[in-house]
């Protein structure tokens, strides 16, 4: 997770990690080494509509093997909201059909970060 956090910290727009929510996506390969940063969707300052097939299109057409997910609170809370769970549930199940699996998803802002995996809620 602390890698990905600082790859996902270099290649987020700084001017909107604190304004606006964002979801974006790590998309690994093989090795769970990074291939690519995709902005999957910008919101608004309390919430960010996410489209799996967005999300999941994305990684096919770069041959991904595995996806991070990450967004922001521009509020800069690291806690996960009601949303945030049931969009990783779903992505989760996304993954498990089209054998992408979801390895993470970091909430992050510019002085740390909340880690669905370091805290049991990602298996």
């Amino acid at each position: 997770a602390a890698s990905a956090y600082d790859i996902l910290l270099t290649a987020w727009d700084k001017n909107k990690i604190e304004m606006v929510e964002q979801f974006n996506i790590l998309v690994l390969d093989r090795q769970n080494h990074c291939l690519s940063f995709s902005n999957i969707a910008t919101g608004g300052i309390s919430e960010c509509s996410v489209d799996a097939k967005v999300v999941f299109a994305t990684a096919l057409k770069q041959r991904g093997s595995g996806i991070i997910l990450a967004h922001n609170h521009p509020s800069g809370s690291l806690k996960p909201s009601s949303a945030d769970e049931r969009i990783t549930e779903l992505l989760c199940e996304g993954g498990k059909i089209l054998q992408i699996p979801i390895r993470d998803h970091l909430i992050v802002s510019p002085r740390g970060y909340f880690s669905f995996v370091e805290e049991g809620l990602l298996f």
